[in-house]
Formats: structure tokens, sequence, C-alpha cells
């Protein structure tokens, strides 16, 4: 089996872009994935567990960054002191964390509904 001059073609990546993957990097990824991938495999002449693992740290920032208090911080409508309150509340009662932030009154039902809309675009891309 000739592996050499092997050439991939029309590669549907676009779910990937939002956290910047490249495509050696998905391939490496899709390749260790299925377990076709050893120490020795290379794609585009870089190693492929280098690749794959600089797409699971992308994805991983990605992931970071899509949760839901990371995303208020980041818009300003909450503090990381109020995060951390409101994390502390939500595993002491027992309630989702968004209802731990209206409980508090740390944000308003809209901050939080904008907030849970852009979580759920930003994992779709990830998917």
């Amino acid at each position: 089996m000739d592996l050499d001059n092997t050439y991939i073609q029309n590669l549907c990546v676009d779910a990937f872009q939002g956290f910047g993957a490249t495509v050696p990097e998905l391939i490496s990824f899709a390749l260790d994935e299925v377990g076709l991938m050893n120490e020795k495999t290379l794609v585009n002449g870089k190693s492929a567990r280098e690749l794959a693992e600089h797409f699971y740290r992308k994805r991983n920032r990605m992931r970071q960054n899509s949760r839901l208090g990371n995303l208020l911080i980041q818009e300003g409508i909450i503090s990381k002191e109020q995060l951390i309150s409101a994390l502390s509340y939500h595993v002491s009662e027992d309630v989702p964390l968004g209802e731990a932030l209206l409980q508090l009154n740390f944000c308003t039902p809209e901050h939080l509904e904008w907030g849970l809309k852009q979580q759920a675009t930003l994992r779709k891309q990830m998917r």
C-alpha cells in the first residue's frame, strides 16, 4: 500500500474554524481519534502527535472561553469575585449557576439569556 503520495481534497473543516484549528491539526486529531496515528506519523512533514496536541489545546481553550461565567466576565456583566461567590452558592444550594447569578442579583435575566445564547453558539461551533 503506497501512502507516501496520498492526497485529501474537499475536507469539511468549517466547524473547526471557530477556534483556529489548522487543516494539518484537524487531520492529526482525526487520525488520533480513530487510532491510526503513532509516534512516527507525519502530516505535511510535521509530527502528527504535536499537531494533534495543538488541536487539543485550542479546543480546550475554546471550551474554557465558552463557560457561562467566563462569557459574563468578558462582557463586563459580572466580576471574577461575583463568579466565585455564585459558584460557591451554586454548589452549596444545588442550583444551576445561572439561577445562582439571578438569586444573588449579579445579573439580569436578559444578561443570563444573552450568556446562555452565546454559550450555545460557541459550543455548536466546537462540534
